[in-house]
């Protein structure tokens, strides 16, 4: 199998980061090779948290059940961007991506 045309990292799974990964799976399918780094396991729907207190449910989901087929899930904080090495650096690790292709 040929390798992807294009590695992207989305630092953030909350919803335009999750709309970005589905939009950008459909659109370039195995073209793109797409890891998500969020700090939570799980995504929650804000706007639903505020019947939590009143004994309603939020909308809690694990972020890996959200994803495209293929994408890759970190669970780390995005620490810095050191372009140099191309890599992005979280508190536990460096992982490394097309630097350039990130727009300030």
């Amino acid at each position: 199998m040929p390798s992807p045309a294009l590695r992207v990292l989305v630092a953030g799974a909350g919803v335009a980061g999750l709309e970005l990964a589905l939009a950008l799976h459909d659109l370039a399918g195995t073209g793109v090779e797409l890891t998500l780094l969020e700090s939570a396991p799980d995504f929650v729907y804000l706007p639903t948290t505020v019947a939590e207190p009143f004994g309603g449910s939020s909308t809690r989901r694990p972020v890996a059940s959200l994803l495209p087929a293929g994408a890759r899930l970190v669970v780390d904080r995005l620490a810095a961007v050191d372009v140099a090495a191309h890599e992005v650096v979280t508190q536990a690790d460096r992982l490394s991506v097309a630097v350039r292709d990130i727009a300030a």
